[in-house]
């Protein structure tokens, strides 16, 4: 049974209502239109020429992080890592000297709340973790989503089957400048000197579009 009828912000007990207000001259009745050609302007096309390629980033000495199967090693840390098909990328046993400080660290749930001007809309409220955010994980582009030399690790995943679907570069991992020093000091009183350190953070990332 249909309890409300809702058409262009306006509710209605049922469908004779709105019919006999429609013609009555009641409802103001919106067409939809159709969108202009506005010059592609939701494209992602760079809307100048590009004058001079973008800044790259390289490692002098080769990466300072080394990886055994899903194990991280950087410095003191040490960490492992896995996808999940409903929450997505997963760290497990982070240890730093040795002393385990983290069992997992993983995103739980994902909520997408939605606003509208229809009750629809405004009720909308997307689990994404029912969709799999492991299982939407998207390709990493090189050069774009990480840098060049970061180094890209497959996915495999098994959901609705028997057989286990492969992510092509669904992790990249990378040690990155921040590009700002972590601390430093600089003195002209009497006697010169400067002190500074690189400030650095070692990036473990996955892209998932649900």
């Amino acid at each position: 049974a249909v309890h409300r009828v809702f058409y262009n912000g306006q509710y209605y007990r049922d469908m004779s209502e709105l019919e006999r207000i429609y013609v009555q001259g009641g409802v103001h009745v919106e067409k939809v239109r159709r969108a202009s050609q506005d010059g592609d302007f939701s494209s992602m096309r760079p809307r100048a020429p590009v004058a001079a390629t973008f800044p790259l980033q390289y490692e002098p000495q080769g990466p300072r992080y080394s990886i055994r199967k899903n194990l991280i090693i950087f410095q003191a840390w040490r960490f492992a890592f896995g996808m999940s098909v409903t929450t997505g990328m997963r760290l497990f046993d982070i240890r730093y000297n040795g002393e385990r400080v983290v069992y997992e660290m993983s995103v739980q749930e994902a909520l997408s709340v939605y606003g509208s001007n229809c009750p629809g809309g405004m009720s909308t409220r997307y689990m994404d973790s029912s969709f799999g955010m492991g299982r939407y994980s998207s390709p990493l582009v090189r050069g774009v989503d990480c840098p060049y030399t970061a180094t890209y690790v497959d996915t495999h995943t098994l959901h609705e089957g028997l057989s286990s679907s492969r992510r092509t570069a669904a992790l990249c991992i990378f040690e990155q400048n921040l590009g700002s020093p972590l601390r430093r000091h600089y003195s002209n009183l009497q006697s010169l000197y400067y002190g500074g350190m690189v400030n650095s953070a070692l990036v473990v990332r996955s892209i998932t579009t649900v």
